[in-house]
């Protein structure tokens, strides 16, 4: 991910809360390139969320993020 890039909230899954890039589209690519868009619980990504299948993808492993906000 691009730093200082910004995020909005556009929803809520299960998994946890669906952020979509402002300004960009992020794709991700599998046997095909998907738009997507991140799905983050408790600062970590945990998968993506992909509006054109309306569908959620796992990450196998979760990644925590930097997200630049000062404690």
């Amino acid at each position: 991910l691009a730093a200082k890039s910004t995020w909005s909230q556009v929803g809520r899954l299960p998994q946890g809360d669906v952020y979509r890039p402002v300004g960009t589209i992020l794709t991700i690519e599998g046997r095909h390139v998907h738009e997507a868009y991140l799905v983050v619980r408790n600062k970590t990504l945990v998968g993506f969320y992909l509006p054109g299948e309306q569908n959620y993808s796992p990450l196998t492993t979760a990644v925590p993020l930097n997200l630049g906000e000062s404690e």
